[in-house]
Formats: structure tokens, C-alpha cells, sequence
């Protein structure tokens, strides 16, 4: 149990002569196998907390890194979301300016036609003047 207990006696290893003497000795290989036990568990214990720093380490590099693509990939996404705006209204003045070409082809075909209309007209004219 108590440290007191695990202390050798050298006190009475005069008194006891050498069954005494083989106690200590003993005693002391006792405590210094524990003591080996001892540093043993400590040398694995900072060894384990070497690992686990180690790991720490890398899963703190790891979330500074996906922090940092979220940002950049957030900044995209907005990006993203103004070019869909800019493309809807360019689709919409396209539509528009398609359907003014489309009103203004029909306008030139209607006139083209017309053109032709009146030079029968005048052609007819002019040959009936000749004959």
C-alpha cells in the first residue's frame, strides 16, 4: 500500500546482521524493477502522446485547409450566381433584339415585295407605252 511501506528498512540492517541485509537487497530489487516498470510506462506514454500530437497536428492542418477551400469555393458559388445573372439578362436582350430582327426581316421582305410589285408595274407601263 503506502510509500512507507514500499521504503526499505536500513535502519535495521544492523541489527539484523545478514537476513536483514538479503531483505533490503530484496526490497531494492524490487523497487528498482518498479522503477524500470515505471519509466517503461511513461517512455510508452510519451510515446502515445507524441502519436496523438502528431495526429492533432495533422487534422489541424487538415481543417485549416478545408476552411480555406470552403471559402474559395464560396467565393465561386457567387461568383457563379452573378455570371447566371449577367447570362439570364444577355438571354433576354438576345431574345429581344432576336425578335426585332425577326420584325425588320419581315419589314424588308414586305418592302422587297412591294419594290417588285412596282416595277411590274412600271415595266407594264413602259411596254404599254411602246406598243
Amino acid at each position: 500500500g503506502s510509500a512507507a511501506d514500499k521504503t526499505p528498512d536500513l535502519m535495521g540492517v544492523g541489527s539484523m546482521g545478514s537476513i536483514g541485509m538479503q531483505g533490503s537487497v530484496v526490497q531494492l530489487e524490487k523497487l528498482g524493477l518498479a522503477l524500470s516498470q515505471r519509466e517503461a510506462e511513461a517512455a510508452s506514454a510519451a510515446e502515445r502522446l507524441r502519436q496523438v500530437e502528431e495526429v492533432r497536428d495533422a487534422l489541424t492542418s487538415e481543417v485549416l485547409e478545408l476552411g480555406k477551400r470552403n471559402q474559395d469555393l464560396s467565393k465561386a458559388a457567387s461568383k457563379a450566381a452573378t455570371m447566371e445573372r449577367k447570362a439570364s439578362a444577355f438571354k433576354k436582350k438576345n431574345d429581344v433584339l432576336l425578335e426585332l430582327l425577326g420584325e425588320k426581316t419581315e419589314e424588308l421582305e414586305d418592302l422587297q415585295s412591294d419594290m417588285s410589285e412596282l416595277k411590274k408595274i412600271y415595266r407594264s407601263a413602259v411596254d404599254a407605252q411602246h406598243s
